[in-house]
């Protein structure tokens, strides 16, 4: 089998990922995200101006405390794919990068809404030591995952023929 790999000059599998390097989506994905991301621009300058500078919200807590639910959910389902195996940590991918982005909100919305100096210095040296890193790991966590199954798709064609040969 492996002699048979060996033996052809690569043709059969550049061929492969060419054909295999159709667009992951439809093209009006792009063109309705980037007109949404440019439409939030306006929208975020006239919230700096309108916003009032302090607002006391009456559901503070359950706002935290539902976001932080979700938050150890999301490391949670990061932990059990990673755990489950190579037919399960495959899918990985996903969960890491939404437990990545639950934590870069949570360090900025510590940091952000701290009552008191005290407050910050403390959301600030969480967020340095726990939720930056973590959320480091886990973009690179799904940055690897994805860089694992593109290897493995761009093979897939080719051990295909060298299994029915």
């Amino acid at each position: 089998m492996g002699e048979q790999f060996q033996a052809h000059d690569g043709s059969d599998l550049i061929q492969a990922e060419l054909s295999a390097d159709a667009p992951a989506v439809a093209g009006w994905v792009g063109f309705v995200f980037v007109s949404g991301g440019l439409a939030v621009v306006p929208w975020t300058a006239y919230l700096a101006f309108t916003l009032p500078r302090s607002s006391q919200a009456s559901h503070y807590r359950l706002a935290w405390v539902g976001f932080d639910l979700l938050l150890a959910f999301t490391l949670l389902r990061v932990g059990w794919t990673a755990a489950g195996g190579p037919t399960r940590n495959d899918r990985v991918e996903l969960p890491a990068t939404s437990a990545g982005t639950l934590l870069l909100i949570d360090a900025w919305f510590d940091t952000t809404t701290s009552a008191d100096s005290r407050a910050l210095a403390e959301a600030l040296l969480l967020a340095v030591v726990v939720e930056l890193p973590m959320a480091a790991i886990c973009f690179w966590i799904a940055h690897h995952a994805e860089a694992i199954r593109e290897r493995r798709l761009r093979l897939l064609p080719r051990l295909e023929q060298i299994r029915r040969r």
